[in-house]
């Protein structure tokens, strides 16, 4: 009687210890960006080595976790994205009582943390409104060991870190729009030249995005990009056709959202790691471009971003510096679109009547960027042809003269063309523009379209 006694006395004290230690308990609240990107995938959360959850893909709620740490010290934080080999990390000096939270956000170049930034309480607030899974620190398992404990003074916190480990196996590969048909119309829809060379080592990714209202209901339908559908098809049938390049080489995407387009920019950025300096890139782009009001910076539009949200779109940048972050024998980009906030029908953003002239991006490797206006322009469509005016003479000039013709014959065609047209046909400028990096100025002009 007397033992049961003592056993009584010993478990209620060890209840009062855990009870107590939990209301002095530090809160670690994880949560995800609101961004589509960043619900597509899993994150493994570990502490210390210790993989203490993992948030899935959400649609139609939200999901957060609150972590109760029962240790006081440093303890590293990683986040994993397994999908695509992701993962980023911080250091968080943990100490009792105190609520630390972790946002896990996302863009094309990968996965990173903000920590206990001034926004966080109230994101967490909107985060963890629909479904939150609490957990705690085993007590007889802790997370900081007495040694790390008394090694902690001597740690120093870390900056968060990003890292990214591509393997080209996990890039998902979109399959294009089965329900677009391609009616041919006009000249340079028919009696496309055939190359009778196959370029093995050249790659495409040729985006089309039309139909913008589909995804964003709220929409009119005036906002979408007339024949942006039409003006990828056919890139994509002068690419295999005249240029030679494989189909199998090219990623062909209609009505690209979010995801989409990333997944497809990061499969191009990991076949220009695996293949040695020897590939050639080409990419094109239909669709809505709009700049970012504050910063300038412009971003490319997938057909699931709303205007109102630019920042949640690609920003152009980042798509330069994955097209050249390895070595390559060049990149040709051919941009269909204007980053102004104008349109080829109507802007995204309704009542908006001025345009803001988008920041102009500096250029480093083997790139030549095309693009359909320059300054504050639109780019606007030939509606007689059934095509945007740029893509038009961009490929009446190969149907014309082959693909033997260098970057200046075509770019001084082009420019030519546009510039003229434009004002005959919708009274509007319309003067396409070149760019390039400072390395190949003096090179990029004798190169052919088909070397």
């Amino acid at each position: 009687m007397q033992i049961s006694k003592y056993i009584v006395v010993i478990f209620s004290l060890l209840f009062y210890c855990v009870n107590a230690q939990n209301n002095d308990a530090a809160k670690i609240c994880f949560y995800k960006a609101d961004k589509i990107l960043c619900n597509s995938f899993n994150y493994d959360i570990e502490i210390n080595k210790q993989n203490v959850y993992t948030i899935k893909p959400t649609i139609s709620k939200k999901v957060a976790l609150e972590y109760q740490v029962l240790s006081e010290g440093i303890i590293h934080i990683t986040i994993k994205n397994w999908g695509n080999d992701w993962s980023a990390s911080t250091n968080i000096n943990v100490k009792n009582g105190k609520t630390y939270y972790v946002k896990i956000d996302c863009s094309i170049s990968g996965v990173y943390l903000t920590t206990n930034d001034s926004s966080s309480s109230a994101e967490w607030a909107l985060a963890s409104r629909d479904f939150v899974v609490k957990m705690a620190e085993d007590p007889n398992n802790p997370l900081i060991k007495k040694e790390e404990i008394e090694n902690s003074s001597n740690a120093k916190s870390k900056i968060v870190e990003v890292y990214k480990f591509d393997t080209i196996k996990q890039i998902v590969y979109v399959k294009e729009d089965k329900t677009f048909k391609f009616e041919a119309f006009t000249d340079i829809d028919k009696n496309i030249p055939l190359s009778n060379k196959v370029n093995e080592q050249t790659y495409a990714l040729i985006i089309g995005n039309e139909d913008y209202k589909n995804y964003q209901p709220d929409l009119n339908t005036e906002v979408n990009v007339m024949f942006a559908k039409r003006d990828a098809f056919l890139f994509k049938e002068y690419v295999i056709k005249s240029l030679g390049v494989p189909e199998k080489n090219v990623n062909f995407l209609l009505d690209a959202t979010y995801g989409q387009i990333s997944q497809a920019i990061s499969k191009l950025n990991l076949i220009a790691k695996t293949t040695g300096g020897n590939a050639k890139i080409l990419f094109y782009y239909a669709g809505h471009g709009m700049p970012d009001e504050q910063t300038k910076e412009p971003y490319i539009i997938p057909v699931d971003i709303s205007g109102a949200f630019v920042s949640n779109g690609i920003k152009l940048k980042d798509v330069y510096f994955k097209l050249t972050e390895f070595p390559v024998q060049n990149v040709l980009v051919f941009l269909d679109a204007c980053f102004t906030g104008g349109a080829r029908n109507e802007s995204l953003i309704a009542g908006r009547s001025i345009s803001i002239k988008p920041k102009e991006q500096l250029l480093k490797g083997n790139i030549v960027v095309f693009s359909a206006s320059s300054g504050n322009q639109s780019s606007l469509s030939y509606t007689e042809k059934k095509h945007g005016m740029f893509t038009y003479f961009l490929l009446k000039k190969i149907n014309e003269s082959g693909t033997s013709i260098t970057l200046k014959e075509l770019n001084e065609y082009i420019k030519e063309k546009v510039a003229l047209e434009s004002l005959l046909i919708n009274s509007k400028e319309q003067n396409p523009q070149t760019n390039t990096s400072t390395s190949i100025i003096d090179k990029w002009g004798k190169w052919k379209l088909n070397d």
